[in-house]
This record gives structure tokens, sequence and C-alpha cells, in this order.
């Protein structure tokens, strides 16, 4: 995609296309879904760039690409839900457990029983009460 920043290659796939391809943004991961999202759209019109079509993936890589995307959309939609403003603590942790059922990688980070959660009776506790579990209530009182 950095072949396709250039003055001459950009022209020549504006002939083909209005989208251009976009730049990787370190602080936001969102940059890479977008990146990857772009490619797939407009792969067919990069063909017609001569100068960078030796470095096109070939098909079976391209099938790799769009298999990564479809994941990259799981948690691209799972960003987006949790900057909603009504999001509470037991939606973060179905979101989280959805994912890390999906993605078992992921639960070294994002289970209730990672290191970076602190105090993770209070977080199942929190949960429990968020979800109308009224007994959460006795057992935290009885802990505390």
């Amino acid at each position: 995609m950095a072949a396709l920043r250039t003055v001459n290659n950009r022209a020549a796939l504006r002939e083909h296309t209005h989208l251009l391809p976009l730049r990787p943004n370190v602080t936001r991961w969102s940059s890479t879904f977008e990146m990857v999202a772009r490619y797939v759209r407009f792969r067919d019109d990069i063909k017609h760039v001569e100068s960078v079509f030796d470095l096109i993936p070939k098909a079976a890589m391209h099938r790799r690409i769009e298999a990564l995307l479809k994941d990259l959309r799981v948690f691209q939609s799972v960003t987006l839900k949790l900057q909603l403003e009504d999001v509470t603590l037991a939606d973060v942790r179905a979101l989280f457990d959805s994912i890390t059922e999906r993605f078992p990688t992921t639960k070294a980070k994002l289970s209730a029983s990672a290191t970076i959660v602190h105090f993770p009776t209070f977080e199942a506790a929190a949960v429990k009460v968020i979800n109308g579990d009224g007994t959460a209530r006795n057992a935290t009182r009885r802990e505390a």
C-alpha cells in the first residue's frame, strides 16, 4: 500500500477508483482494520496500476487477508460498542467473554481473572448486581 502513495501511482489508481490508500495511525488499532478493509475493497482496482502489480498479494494470501478482515470486524464492533455512553460493566464483561471464547489467546488480557483486573471479586459482584442478581449484594456484604 505504501507504493500506492507515490504521486504517479496515486494518479494511476485514481483513474479506476475514488478510493485511495490509507496511512497507518500507530495510536489507533482501528487504522489497521481500516487499511485492511480498504485493501480488500479496492484490490481489483490496484491491479490496473502496473508499477505495483507485482506487489499485490497472490490469491492464497488474499484469502488469508479476507479471513483476517473477518476477525478484525469482530474486534472493531466490540471497540465501537465499548465507546457507547450507556455501556455497563456487565456489558463489558459479556463483550470480553465473547471475545475470549472466540479468540482464546486474548484470555490473558480480557478474562475476568486476568492480571490487569485488580479486584476480580468486586468486578464479579458488580456484574451480578447490574444483572439483577440480588443475592450478590448479600455475598459481597459478607465478604466485606
